[in-house]
């Protein structure tokens, strides 16, 4: 019977005017696959594909999500599946005859038209209109000759960034949610910081690697706000707990500080240079460099007084190799933590359990510098200007909360 139903077809193609042919032809070579696969040689036989549900439902982020697609008569072999985002086409990860698992690509739209097509059967499947929402975008666009630094998110997700112009620093910027840029604060005697939190009473505090934490408000220059007559060493990083203590680190200082909104500084002993800091739940984390070796160090927060003892919470060395230069560190509200290297993909994700992955692979650039969570889905980072890439802020589609940042809570 096959070979008769064959016969048939190969008869039909025959009886087709050549006008029809060269139709036809035109159809096959469009950007958005036929509707039937008899011109594309797949071949006929095999009951027709079918798409139930989608999930997750309605949306999922472009290059990066997984994709489950539940329905009927699709291959239990990967590869005999094909599956259509519009006219890109999506790596299939596993397949059974009624789940495929798929990597959304790359494609950024509101209309987006899913379909199946599996060997052996004529028809494509049913289509499932879909969103494909970007996962990074660039937060402002910067020209060559504007530099963003150190950043800091306010209670109504207005950005505020150190910026160098023409080589010249020129304060502290204010950015709106819609991206407007505004001025916020004067140069005062930094060129730009390294390191900005907001913090109590609206006020902003920075770091720039001196041996002094300053403090930032609204159309004024910026201030010391201790130095090191009060006993504050190289500050590279700070962050605040939820007592409103400063926490912060720095190079060549073997402590860690402590300071009061009384401008009260402890130290702690600390033989580590660290990079960057966070607090989270209850805990001081720290980047630290000690030779060729960097880890992510935890301690338990008792008082401004009072600071436990170090425990090593994550080897980056052992894990990713030599990366030098990690200034940024972060936290989401599910324990998740976020470090920015210089190599690779820019971003590496610790899980709570201790496993680890890349950032969206493919989709980020190093040097990931400073990282900002906004009151919603989304981290800010700044990428540092390299040979092959310019200097701007990037906001990442996280799909879930970050950690408090307490200055601002």
């Amino acid at each position: 019977m096959k070979n008769k139903k064959f016969t048939l077809k190969i008869n039909r193609w025959f009886l087709v005017p050549l006008s029809g042919l060269l139709t036809l032809f035109m159809f096959s070579c469009g950007e958005d696959p036929s509707p039937s696969l008899f011109d594309s040689l797949i071949g006929p036989g095999g009951p027709t594909p079918q798409i139930t549900s989608v999930a997750p439902t309605d949306e999922a982020l472009a290059g990066v999500s997984q994709i489950t697609i539940n329905g009927t008569n699709f291959s239990s072999i990967p590869e005999e599946n094909h599956v259509y985002f519009s006219s890109s086409k999506a790596k299939v990860l596993q397949a059974s005859p009624s789940v495929l698992v798929v990597t959304a690509p790359n494609l950024v739209s509101d209309n987006v038209q899913i379909k199946v097509a599996v060997h052996n059967s004529e028809f494509f499947s049913n289509i499932v209109t879909y969103k494909l929402k970007a996962a990074v975008t660039e937060f402002f666009p910067f020209q060559e000759f504007e530099l963003p630094y150190g950043l800091t998110i306010d209670k109504e997700n207005n950005l505020y960034v150190s910026m160098v112009i023409n080589n010249v620093g020129v304060g502290v910027k204010k950015f709106t949610p819609s991206g407007q840029m505004n001025d916020f604060a004067p140069k005062g005697g930094e060129t730009f910081f390294n390191s900005l939190k907001y913090g109590p009473d609206n006020f902003i505090y920075g770091a720039r690697r001196v041996r002094a934490i300053f403090r930032i408000q609204q159309g004024v220059a910026a201030a010391t706000f201790v130095t090191s007559s009060q006993g504050i060493g190289n500050v590279n990083d700070l962050d605040f707990d939820e007592n409103k203590i400063i926490w912060a680190g720095g190079s060549s200082n073997g402590f860690i500080y402590s300071v009061t909104l009384d401008k009260v500084v402890k130290s702690f002993p600390f033989d580590e240079d660290v990079n960057a800091v966070r607090v989270f739940d209850g805990h001081l984390y720290v980047v630290s460099i000690s030779g060729a070796n960097q880890s992510v160090w935890k301690f338990k927060i008792n008082s401004a007084e009072d600071l436990g003892a170090a425990e090593k919470y994550f080897d980056i060395t052992a894990v990713t190799g030599d990366i030098p230069a990690i200034t940024a560190l972060t936290f989401a509200a599910d324990g998740d933590m976020y470090i920015g290297t210089s190599k690779g993909d820019a971003v590496l994700v610790v899980h709570p359990n201790g496993t680890h992955e890349t950032l969206y692979p493919g989709l980020l650039k190093p040097v990931a510098y400073t990282f900002g969570w906004g009151i919603d889905n989304f981290l800010y980072y700044t990428r540092q200007r390299t040979d092959t890439t310019t200097q701007t802020i990037l906001k990442l589609n996280m799909q879930k909360l970050g950690a408090p940042y307490y200055g601002r809570e």
